[in-house]
């Protein structure tokens, strides 16, 4: 059974049609990559699966499970947040930790401040972390429950390449026991990490499958190559 399934996923914004009946599987220990232009719907899809959205029709399941009864055993890494400015780094996680319930808490955040190099800025207020700190944090967030689903969107943007190549190592080890959604754009990013990738343009889907397999039906070598064609084609 697929960790998550994504089936005629439909939402509008008025008059616009942000997702035309989507269907995806992410299979247990995969990375899929949810690729596509501004605009494309990654968003929309992304926040339905977290549960901050609600769809106009069409069915998600988590671990077998509707989004709501899932929520403890996944987490989401957003180039937005709900983290507070005026509570340390600290605080934040602890805060997140006692909602899903996190045993030894003391010690996972710990962990993962280390994880990240932050162990130094622990007792600092997160509005006062630089951008790339503050991404790292969050990533802190994300992983504060040991999910077993993980949904990352532009989880790496703001980092520099040191801390960007260290976080596509982590992401690679938490395979083993977890299932990803991931939405970058950074091509090479993408070819590194996901197994697959389902290629979304104007709300619908239009490719899904292997970056090899898309790379030779358009003749590219590079993902990134084919991002452009797949977009100037649709202009």
């Amino acid at each position: 059974m697929p960790v998550i399934e994504v089936k005629n996923l439909t939402k509008k914004y008025g008059n616009t049609e942000a997702l035309k009946g989507i269907s995806f599987n992410v299979e247990e220990g995969e990375i899929l990559g949810l690729l596509g232009p501004n605009g494309a719907g990654k968003s929309t899809a992304i926040d339905i699966l977290a549960g901050l959205l609600t769809q106009d029709s069409g069915e998600v399941k988590i671990l077998g499970k509707y989004v709501e009864e899932a929520k403890q055993d996944m987490n989401i890494v957003a180039s937005y947040n709900w983290l507070t400015g005026l509570m340390t780094v600290e605080q934040n996680l602890e805060v997140y930790g006692r909602l899903y319930g996190v045993m030894d808490i003391d010690k996972r955040i710990s962990y993962l401040l280390g994880l990240f190099e932050l162990t130094e800025i622990k007792n600092k207020k997160y509005q006062k972390l630089s951008a790339g700190q503050q991404t790292r944090v969050n990533l802190c967030k994300g992983l504060i429950n040991s999910p077993k689903v993980l949904l990352l969107d532009e989880c790496t943007a703001s980092l520099d390449p040191h801390l960007a190549d260290k976080t596509r190592k982590i992401i690679k080890s938490l395979k083993k026991n977890t299932s990803i959604l991931f939405t970058s754009h950074n091509m090479h990013e993408v070819e590194e990490l996901c197994d697959r990738i389902a290629f979304l343009q104007k709300g619908k889907i239009v490719w899904i499958g292997h970056a090899k397999k898309l790379k030779e039906i358009h003749k590219k070598r590079t993902l990134e190559e084919v991002f452009i064609k797949l977009v100037r084609d649709e202009l």
